[in-house]
């Protein structure tokens, strides 16, 4: 009889943690290879942008995307938290940042209409970025987000229902103010 094996990644057997800035492990600790390893999966983009790039890329398979916005008080390495916990392996994402705030306190997605403006820029740039470096399938494109980035992820997709399959808000309230329906049809 055949024996099968199976190797599993360092990153399986990362800690599950509801509150997403406690996933990775310690890097002084004993799982300091597993935080390494997620460190060298997420890259710098444009404009602090960070690209998601799974284990054992095949540039001939169309990955679907996940554009991630993170929550406020956190930036786009927020990323390198959230993927490991989706796959590893089998979705490319890039994560924007926000375009309030700053590296000590933060950034935030503001629900002004010129923060709207910029959200729908700093998506549309990452999304970009991520199709110059890796082969993205355009029809799997999903928007997502926690928080205020959930929220915004509302706006966005709904303002852009043509380039996003799906949007996903973790803890985001439904937009009310500055017409979040207007592209509904």
């Amino acid at each position: 009889m055949a024996t099968k094996r199976v190797q599993i990644s360092p990153l399986a057997s990362l800690p599950v943690a509801s509150d997403t800035k406690n996933i990775l492990p310690n890097p002084n600790s004993a799982d300091s290879v597993s935080h390494s390893l997620a460190q060298s999966l997420a890259q710098p983009g444009p404009a602090d942008c960070r690209l998601f790039c799974p284990l054992r890329y095949e540039p001939g398979y169309a990955y679907p995307l996940i554009v991630w916005l993170h929550s406020t008080g956190d930036d786009p390495s927020q990323l390198l938290r959230v993927m490991p916990q989706i796959s590893l392996q089998n979705f490319a994402a890039v994560a924007p940042c926000g375009s309030s705030g700053n590296q000590a306190t933060g950034f935030s997605w503001p629900e002004s209409a010129g923060g709207i403006e910029l959200a729908r820029a700093a998506v549309c740039n990452a999304i970009n970025h991520a199709r110059i470096r890796m082969n993205i399938n355009s029809r799997r494109i999903f928007l997502a987000g926690l928080g205020a980035g959930g929220s915004m992820a509302f706006r966005v997709g709904l303002a852009m229902p043509q380039i996003f399959s799906g949007v996903i808000s973790v803890n985001g309230a439904f937009p009310t103010g500055l017409c979040p329906l207007g592209e509904w049809r």
